[in-house]
């Protein structure tokens, strides 16, 4: 499928079939979000992470999203839930810190308490 307008009016045809399939609706709305669609991709991914709470990818696009519209507060803690699931990722690290956030690396304190 080449064309995205095909792809989402698929995915949303199996979406009404199969509305809880944690990864229909994730790719639904990274098919959304990659199309400019951000209020449908938004929808999506508050769906998945109902469902799934842990779905790291979900938040990761949902933080950018909020953080495009100007909600600092809830990328924060969209991008700290990722972080605090992948601790090793330097993107989320990133994102945190370009927030005015700064992560204190849990590796380097286990070390020097050693």
């Amino acid at each position: 499928m080449g064309n995205p307008d095909q792809a989402i009016t698929y995915l949303e045809d199996l979406n009404k079939k199969y509305a809880d399939q944690v990864d229909l609706l994730y790719e639904l709305g990274r098919l959304y979000n990659n199309n400019d669609k951000k209020d449908l991709a938004k929808e999506k991914f508050i769906e998945v992470l109902n469902l799934s709470p842990d779905h790291a990818n979900a938040a990761f696009l949902l933080a950018g999203i909020v953080e495009a519209e100007g909600d600092t507060q809830s990328a924060i803690q969209l991008y700290t839930r990722v972080l605090s699931n992948n601790p090793d990722d330097e993107t989320v690290r990133n994102k945190l810190e370009n927030l005015g956030i700064t992560i204190q690396d849990e590796r380097e304190t286990e070390n020097i308490t050693e």
